[in-house]
């Protein structure tokens, strides 16, 4: 009801018999008395209501014969002077810091309106109006405050439409406050918190109604689509503006003409629709649904006549063309169906509308203009980014199917996003591969024809990928025809990106296999070779020792490419620029050692260079080799120059083939002799102001020459450099007084040249120097805080690898007593580092060999010992680090010599029941602990038969996950075993069969030997477990059923060797479980094979098979087929 009305039917009765009864009452005087009331903090509401019914009773004596179609009798009244009339302002009315309820705003509101109606002329109205508008940013502070003034907004405008109601002539007067509005709107709308959205929803259809729409619809319009970058922003204004709008009429042409000829208002809606949350996407789908019913034939034919304006790009579902085979009203409820339906979440309500895709697939080839790929890339990405895997999967069998208009940049990313998903990978049983693969490959010989292809590989680089996903995809780059795509250094950057990111990271079968097709795919793309440093680098990227290595398909396959592909003067540059870059100490060369050393090793079995002895590779190659010749005579020499060609030849040596003699290894050898020469007579100077850095690759350089040399010289010349090397390291660890990094790589290279001999000096040096004495490492490491944290825990591992090597290298009697040991190994405890828990294993076990605890209270040291240690990696990261050490503590309890000490078995289960409950982990300390119980003999098994049970009945039921992840394997395993090195099939990926099958020889063991008649206890134990469990209910592949399965395997395997004394009772409670139990048809045929293999064998136990039969006649008929 507008005011007019309301102000006309209020009841005022009693004010009428008042004025009935005393004639001189003064309304006007009466009402000027309650203007203060107004301005009160607590407000006297009834009293108000009174001066309210004063008003309406004066404004209903003015205008009660006005109707309000009526217009020639309308005017305004102005029954007492405005000057003497003492108004409040109405921010006096409502101060910014007042709290007025809704109820209170109204009745203020209506008095301050009807006296303004009643008393004021138009400029008393217009400055009244305009001083309170003006006071906007004293409303701003709080919600609360910016909520009670647009509500007093409200209302004023209510007054405006009141006022117009009565005049015509004054209008103009009053124009010029559409600005002033439209200005505090939008300063509103910067301010405003969500909550306060209703007050502008409120408002907006009073500001269409009071004000012409160019002054304050068309700018707001403007607002929300051009100036607001927030999403939310914008939708939730527009869903409020919809309604008024988007309508046919002519008043809103500039509305309807922006949305035919611009593309912004349909940018931000698909904005809308792409968004994560469903808000948005309701809000935009209201208002793209309200846009499109507006624009009428008439209005459309209008724009393009009288306008001349073109429609813009991606307007939807506006054409003119009649061909259209589909109506433009069936296209749109296509499209909305579709996408409406996508909001759903189960699979049964989605699926019968996604024939409609074709549909809108088809409308798109056929009228691009009124139906643009953007709508369709739209309904694509819903599809694609839906939570239901199975209308994901249908979706991107779909979309491999379109062609590449559809592929710009944000939909290819998005579909490589989605491709980076496990379960579009399931495979059934009854296929080689998962059925994704053909599709992809059908994608990818498509885009590999195009420019596609090139921008797949670039964007696949840049995502975090899933193991499984990224396998299958660098598999289907490799397997499809390649005749189009030439890969040049973007994408080889991509490549190179994607191996140090994703494929050095995974699970180590994946990430092999992933490198291998990767390594297999790139000769398949790379034409020609326009930056050979480059590649270089790229192939360096791939882990040594995993997919590249020397001999295996991967490295026959690059070498056979480099044959064809480059030329031997390619070849003869590379090789001279990148020496001559060596050479000069202001040239940084583009690869490092490694890297030049992997790829000179790879042009040589490419056959490209090292042809003769006089070549100009060699040439070069040696003009820089033989920098190092005399450098002792050169005081002034560069250590780091010299140190590259060190380490290039540290890595041919990795490289070289062992055993094996050629040209290579010739010139190999010969410099392999000058190298060791300048790392012996250089030790003391190349580790002087030494980086941690530099220590750490120093150490790798000596350790490839001490590993590899064996291969390559005489045991007699290795013996003599390891000699060398060893007294060079203890004369600068004699003459170092403070714990650095130069002392840290005397220990080192002692360490690492103990590997090939010891020689009596060191013992000696060992128990004089490092065993009897430690550094205060805390006190004498001069280095910041996290290299002195790096330094400390390197000292100690060096310390602890030494002591190993001094107890492996010296007899038993002449070890230092074992107490001092075992003291030694508590003090390096309490540094608490992980490499170090691996160490002091390892030589707990040597002193488990030695059989050297007697004494109760050096076990109880070593048991101390064995207890921190394990305490300290069980709870640490779980790392390699971590498993080398669990595996060498296992060594240490699960050993015949420690299980001979007092008491030790019940130690050893304490720790063995420990890792058996470590959850996920379990199955891979499962494959440790059987590991190390193949070394014990069968009397300590026996005592262990607790861990073979629970490893007879391991596994539990694989996550749809893991079972993709394993299916995955197998297809590595069965298709594509040629191409991998037969170690990658030595990690077997089946934990949970490997674990069974290993307690099953360790089983066939211990009942081999009928000594012990171990089969009918462990058979008694096992078959208790399924009486436990007789009658419970169980579904396919549960844990139950899993249970079951494995104790008839047991079982099955024990049958051969159980006693006459077992096999009746077996027998008997085989037959109730048959008669008792509806198992699984796995668990009931090995029943039923299980007392056949017992009646076959045992005819005293005939009468129990007839009387079976005659219960099974009886009882279960079916059971006789």
């Amino acid at each position: 009801m507008d005011l007019h009305n309301y102000y006309l039917r209020f009841s005022t009765v009693n004010i009428s018999l008042l004025q009935t009864i005393n004639k001189s009452i003064n309304i006007h005087h009466l009402i000027q008395s309650y203007n203060y009331e107004m301005t009160k903090e607590e407000l006297d509401v009834d009293k108000l209501e009174f001066c309210r019914l004063l008003l309406c009773y004066e404004y209903q004596s003015v205008f009660h014969n006005i109707e309000r179609s009526d217009k020639k009798y309308k005017k305004h009244v102005t029954p007492v002077n405005t000057e003497e009339f003492n108004f409040p302002s109405i921010k006096i009315i409502f101060p910014p810091n007042s709290s007025r309820n809704i109820s209170e705003i109204s009745l203020l509101c209506d008095i301050i309106n009807l006296q303004m109606i009643l008393y004021y002329n138009i400029s008393s109205i217009k400055q009244y109006l305009q001083n309170f508008l003006h006071s906007n940013d004293m409303y701003t502070t709080t919600s609360n405050s910016r909520i009670m003034y647009m509500t007093i907004l409200e209302h004023l405008l209510e007054f405006l439409r009141l006022y117009q109601l009565h005049t015509t002539k004054d209008n103009k007067a009053l124009e010029s406050l559409d600005h002033i509005y439209l200005e505090i709107i939008k300063s509103w709308l910067k301010l405003k918190e969500d909550c306060e959205w209703r007050q502008f929803a409120l408002i907006f259809p009073k500001l269409v109604e009071i004000f012409t729409p160019s002054c304050i619809v068309f700018p707001l319009w403007n607002y929300f689509l051009y100036e607001i970058s927030d999403l939310k922003e914008s939708l939730i204004g527009l869903s409020i503006m919809a309604d008024i709008c988007f309508t046919s009429s002519n008043s809103m042409n500039y509305i309807q003409c922006d949305i035919y000829c611009n593309n912004t208002f349909w940018l931000l809606i698909l904005r809308g629709l792409r968004s994560p949350l469903q808000q948005y996407r309701k809000q935009a789908l209201y208002i793209m649904k309200k846009a499109i019913g507006s624009m009428s034939t008439n209005v459309i034919l209008n724009f393009e006549s009288q306008l001349n304006v073109t429609k813009a790009e991606i307007t939807p579902f506006i054409c003119n063309n009649s061909d259209t085979s589909l109506s433009m009203d069936d296209i749109k409820e296509k499209f909305f169906l579709l996408y409406e339906a996508l909001e759903e979440k189960k699979e049964h309500l989605i699926t019968p509308t996604l024939i409609h895709a074709a549909a809108l697939i088809k409308i798109n080839k056929e009228h691009k203009a009124c139906f643009n790929i953007v709508w369709l890339q739209c309904i694509f990405e819903k599809i694609l980014l839906h939570e239901n895997n199975h209308i994901v999967k249908w979706g991107v069998s779909y979309v491999c199917k379109l062609d590449k208009t559809m592929f710009d940049d944000q939909f290819l990313e998005l579909f490589i996003h989605v491709l980076n998903n496990n379960f579009l990978y399931e495979c059934q049983s009854d296929e080689k591969c998962p059925g994704i693969v053909k599709e992809l490959s059908q994608f990818l010989e498509y885009a590999e024809k195009s420019n596609l292809l090139n921008k797949f590989v670039k964007k696949i680089s840049c995502i975090a990928w899933g193991p499984v996903a990224i396998f299958y995809i660098v598999h289907v780059l490799q397997t499809i025809s390649h005749q189009h795509s030439n890969w040049q250094t973007t994408e080889l950057n991509a490549i190179k990106f994607l191996v140090e990111t994703n494929l050095s990271m995974h699970s180590r079968i994946l990430r092999t296999a992933s490198q291998t097709e990767l390594l297999r795919a790139i000769p398949n793309y790379v034409r020609k070779i326009n930056n050979l440093p480059l590649l270089a680098n790229v192939l360096a990227t791939f882990p040594s020792g995993e997919s590249l290595t020397r001999g295996t398909v991967p490295w026959n396959v690059i070498t056979t490419w480099l044959e064809k592909v480059l030329t031997r003067e390619d070849v003869i540059t590379f090789i001279k620029e990148t020496c001559a870059k060596y050479l000069n100490q202001d040239v940084s060369p583009e690869i490092n050692p490694k890297t030049f050393a992997l790829m000179v090793y790879l042009l040589y079995d490419a056959n490209l260079i090292f042809l003769c002895q006089t070549c100009p590779d060699v040439e070069a190659l040696n003009n820089w080799l033989y920098t190092l010749n005399g450098i002792n005579v050169r005081p002034y020499a560069d250590i780091t120059l010299s140190m590259n060609v060190v380490e290039f030849i540290s890595y041919l040596l990795y490289f070289s083939p062992k055993g094996s003699h050629n040209s290579m290894t010739d010139f190999i050898s010969l410099h392999m002799r000058i190298t060791f020469n300048f790392l012996i007579k250089n030790m003391r100077k190349m580790s002087t102001e030494l980086s941690y850095e530099d220590y750490t690759r120093y150490a790798a350089i000596i350790s490839s020459h001490i590993v590899n040399a064996p291969f390559l010289m005489s045991k007699k010349d290795v013996n003599i450099y390891a000699k060398k090397l060893q007294n060079e390291s203890i004369n600068l660890i004699h003459d170092l007084q403070n714990l650095n990094i130069q002392y840290l790589y005397g220990l080192h290279t002692l360490y690492l040249s103990q590997n090939i001999l010891t020689l009596p000096l060191t013992k000696t040096f060992y128990i004089k120097r490092l065993l009897n004495t430690r550094m205060n490492i805390h006190n004498d490491i001069n280095e910041e805080k996290i290299l002195k944290g790096k330094m400390a825990s390197e000292y100690d591992l060096l310390l602890l690898k030494l002591l190993h090597q001094y107890l492996i290298n010296s007899p038993v009697p002449s070890w230092i007593p074992i107490t001092t040991i075992l003291s030694n190994l508590l003090q390096f405890l309490e540094i608490g580092s992980p490499e170090n828990v691996s160490e002091i294993a390892k030589i707990l076990t040597t002193i488990n060999e030695s059989k050297i605890i007697n004494d109760a209270s050096d076990k109880e040291t070593l048991e101390y010992i064995f207890n921190l240690s394990f305490t300290y990696i069980i709870n640490s990261k779980k790392n390699n680090i971590f498993w080398t050490a669990i595996e060498n503590l296992m060594g240490v309890i699960i050993n015949n010599n420690f299980l001979l000490l007092l008491n030790a078995i019940q130690f050893t289960k304490r720790y063995v029941i420990k890792l058996l409950n470590e959850g996920e982990n379990t199955p891979r300390f499962k494959r440790i602990l059987l590991s190390k119980m193949k070394n014990l003999d069968i009397h300590n098994l026996m005592k262990l038969e607790n861990v073979l049970g629970n490893c007879f009945l391991h596994g539990s039921v694989h996550r749809r996950d893991k079972k993709i992840e394993n299916y995955a394997h197998l297809f590595i395993e069965k298709q594509l075993d040629k191409y991998y090195s037969k170690h990658i099939f030595t990690l077997d990926h089946n934990n949970d069969a490997a674990i069974r099958a290993e307690a099953v020889i360790l089983l066939h063991r211990i009942i081999s030997n009928p000594e012990f008649n171990y089969a009918a206890s462990f058979g008694q134990s096992v078959l208790n477990e399924l009486i436990k469990n007789k009658t419970k209910r169980y579904f396919k592949d549960s844990p139950l059923h899993k249970l079951k399965h494995r104790i008839m395997q047991i079982l099955l395997i024990l049958e051969p060797v159980l006693n006459k004394e077992f096999v009746p009772l077996l027998q008997e409670q085989l037959c109730d479980f048959i008669f008792s139990e509806s198992n699984q048809s796995s668990v009931k045929i090995m029943q039923e094979w299980l007392l056949i293999r017992i009646f076959t064998k045992s005819i005293h136990l005939h009468d129990k098979l007839w009387s079976l039969f005659a219960k099974v006649i009886r009882m279960m008929t079916s059971l006789i087929l």
